[in-house]
């Protein structure tokens, strides 16, 4: 069973060492243009919804525009002996040039990855004032090549390698932040790529749709269809393949607070 794991997820196996080994091994490989093996093209990416279920689904005419894993945490406070939710910080990498029927076992494993500081957004300079404008971007994006299964486990590494590190740096699969803002007195989901990605991409969004977690709904928080109403980032979002971020059922110190670490892909759609 072992080997059959190794031979079809290879980075299970690999140490922080290994996985830093292999990183060094794709920046080398990388041509002169110092082009990643991220932002392959994702527009024909759709997620594995649950079959014959209605609350999740892609608005008519909207593709993907990003495919990312979070890594992050849940925050709860205790209130009347419930713990209630207070928001989510998680920062997120790009795994478009992923396979996505791993996305479930990458999931999974960024599950086990540290967690790093999450209280300070970085601050950087975007990416994309090294382009002439956001649609050339947009284009390199839209035409880079498809290329294969070995760049597709080179991929793996890198952003396990990433989320291992909790880099954000320019050169690395590191797309931007998730966290909740406080709008009008109520705390609202928000995802801001401005820092990778330039201005006006980000997003504030509303819970539109959910479904429990088909694999652990006692450990893992729900799926969840999400529209944007504010931010140029995209119009639709998605958590799926969530890992963890569920608290115990009960608590016994009112106003205690507690952070649950998790994981999830957000496929962001436009």
């Amino acid at each position: 069973m072992k080997l059959l794991l190794a031979i079809l997820f290879p980075f299970m196996f690999l140490s922080a060492g290994r996985i830093f080994q292999f990183q060094l091994y794709v920046n080398a490989s990388t041509s002169p243009s110092a082009d990643l093996i991220t932002h392959c093209p994702s527009t024909s990416y759709t997620p594995n919804f649950l079959t014959g279920q209605t609350n999740l689904s892609i608005p008519a005419g909207e593709v993907a525009r990003y495919v990312s894993i979070g890594r992050g945490i849940q925050n709860y406070t205790c209130t009347n002996s419930t713990w209630t939710s207070i928001g989510a910080l998680a920062r997120l990498y790009d795994v478009s040039c992923i396979d996505p029927t791993l996305y479930p076992k990458l999931s999974s494993i960024t599950l086990v990855l540290p967690v790093h500081n999450l209280g300070s957004p970085p601050r950087r300079r975007p990416r994309v004032a090294l382009e002439s404008s956001h649609e050339k971007q947009e284009e390199r994006r839209r035409t880079k090549p498809d290329h294969g299964a070995s760049t597709c486990r080179d991929a793996s590494l890198e952003v396990l390698h990433d989320l291992y590190t909790g880099t954000t740096s320019p050169h690395s699969s590191y797309l931007g932040y998730h966290s909740f803002v406080s709008l009008n007195g109520t705390l609202v989901p928000s995802f801001d790529f401005t820092s990778t990605q330039g201005p006006g991409q980000y997003v504030l969004v509303k819970r539109v749709g959910s479904i429990p977690s088909p694999d652990d709904t006692k450990k893992n928080v729900a799926w969840l269809q999400l529209n944007a109403f504010k931010g140029g980032l995209a119009k639709t979002l998605f958590r799926i393949e969530t890992r963890g971020g569920v608290p115990p059922s009960s608590c016994n110190k009112e106003g205690e607070e507690l952070q649950v670490q998790y994981s999830a892909i957000y496929a962001f759609f436009a």
